[in-house]
């Protein structure tokens, strides 16, 4: 038949027809093969993109719990949970000046720029930029400078027209509570220092109206002696047989009637609750007024005399009897206070400011009585301090310093802000409890000696 195959027409299969069968087998079977290969590494992939944001959202956690470990970005993050507050700046004095003495009713200055090209350490975005929480600001006049309870007040018109100029920056203080809530709408606290008791003219009416003006403290002296207390710096006070002066807070006893000196001076701060600032006095008065005093004191700005031997610095048994007051002592930033003139690192860095914190620190076994006073805008220019200390934006560079050392949190907060805090705290408490058993005006009103500075103006 047609078509008929015999079995003698059929050839036995080749090899390569039965190699063939098994390579279209092994392609068939490797599709589901490469697909399970690659779905596992897709997973994997997944799994690790998956855990490696899981890892970072814990670590995000962890920071913003713990904090960041860089010194830098730690300090950063303390001090927007803490106030740095700033003992002591002079920017109302350079105002001063750069009128020649005469006071307008609003500054001039533009603190909303950078200030720099005027010779300001001190504006808003610098001040923003260091994180200031609060600031003293001092009213400063001259030693001798006439009229000077009327400089003084023009001093303080001039702080509180800068504060009301620029509202969302700045609030008045004039309680601790009013400092926290400052920091709190992201303000920086404004206190008034009185840089001088001198500014008072030997008057306790004087005295009690600059408390009501929102004076928190008074330096007793600045570099002249005045009539009731004596100065770290005046001229008169060396003798070849000493190499500080030692006459202290004067007490006129023995004098029939009423009669003010210096120690009335301190117990009357303390009823207002003004607090006693021992910056620029002799180191009799130190001990004078801690020792008298019922509320614990401050140094303003005033380095370790150990480490620089100058006098406005503070000896180490004032240093004592401050821990014991429960004091705060703030460290300033000014060259001449904080490096010694024999160390080759001067007017280099910011650890010469904490090499004084140190000091304290190991002298007194803690940090409890420690602050900062950088004494910016004074007669000092930014070439008179540290190069990465010389002007307000600078503050977050020691707070890293400190932090390098090992100061721990709890410190830092204390030494930036917390402690003197608690120091005008406890200055409105004793001013409370006193006020139960003393009533004012029982003195009179002036101071009796010389009531004129021995400098001259």
């Amino acid at each position: 038949m047609e078509g008929h195959v015999g079995m003698s027409d059929l050839s036995p299969p080749s090899r390569s027809d039965y190699d063939r069968v098994p390579e279209k087998r092994k392609a068939g079977d490797g599709t589901p093969t490469l697909l399970i290969v690659v779905l596992c590494a897709a997973l994997l992939a997944g799994l690790g993109v998956m855990a490696y944001g899981q890892w970072r959202l814990l670590h995000e956690r962890e920071v913003e719990a713990n904090g960041p470990s860089d010194p830098h970005a730690r300090a950063l993050w303390l001090m927007e949970q803490h106030p740095l507050i700033d003992g002591h700046n002079d920017l109302a004095w350079q105002y001063r000046m750069d009128k020649n003495g005469r006071v307008w009713s609003s500054p001039t200055f533009d603190l909303t720029q950078n200030c720099t090209d005027a010779g300001l350490q001190t504006d808003i975005p610098r001040l923003r930029e260091g994180r200031m929480g609060g600031q003293f600001w001092s009213v400063f006049v001259l030693c001798g400078m006439p009229d000077a309870v009327r400089a003084t007040i023009e001093e303080i018109d001039i702080v509180r027209s800068f504060v009301a100029k620029y509202p969302d920056t700045f609030q008045l203080a004039l309680t601790a509570d009013d400092v926290e809530a400052a920091f709190k709408q992201g303000r920086i606290a404004s206190l008034i220092g009185m840089e001088g008791g001198h500014s008072i003219d030997s008057s306790m009416g004087a005295l009690r109206q600059f408390y009501a003006l929102g004076v928190r403290y008074m330096t007793l002296t600045h570099n002249c002696n005045n009539a009731w207390a004596e100065a770290c710096c005046d001229d008169t006070n060396w003798t070849p047989a000493s190499t500080f002066n030692v006459t202290g807070l004067t007490n006129t006893s023995g004098v029939t009637g009423p009669v003010f000196n210096g120690l009335q001076v301190v117990r009357e701060m303390n009823r207002l609750g003004m607090i006693v600032d021992i910056s620029h006095v002799s180191t009799q008065t130190m001990i004078d007024a801690l020792t008298i005093s019922q509320a614990p004191v401050m140094f303003s700005h005033s380095g370790v005399r150990a480490l620089v031997p100058h006098p406005r610095n503070v000896p180490d048994e004032v240093i004592r009897m401050l821990a014991a007051n429960d004091g705060v002592q703030m460290i300033p930033f000014i060259n001449q206070f904080i490096v010694n003139a024999t160390d080759a690192l001067a007017l280099s860095s910011a650890a010469r400011v904490v090499d004084h914190m140190d000091y304290v620190r190991n002298l007194t076994g803690t940090t409890r009585h420690l602050g900062i006073g950088a004494d910016f805008e004074g007669d000092d220019g930014p070439q008179d301090f540290p190069s990465d200390l010389d002007n307000v934006s600078k503050y977050p560079t020691l707070v890293a310093e400190m932090i390098r050392r090992g100061y721990s949190d709890e410190e830092v907060a204390g030494i930036i802000g917390g402690n003197v805090i608690r120091v005008l705290r406890a200055v409105e408490q004793a001013a409370a409890n006193i006020a139960a058993n003393v009533k004012p005006h029982q003195q009179e009103n002036r101071i009796i000696g010389d009531y004129s500075c021995r400098s001259t103006f």
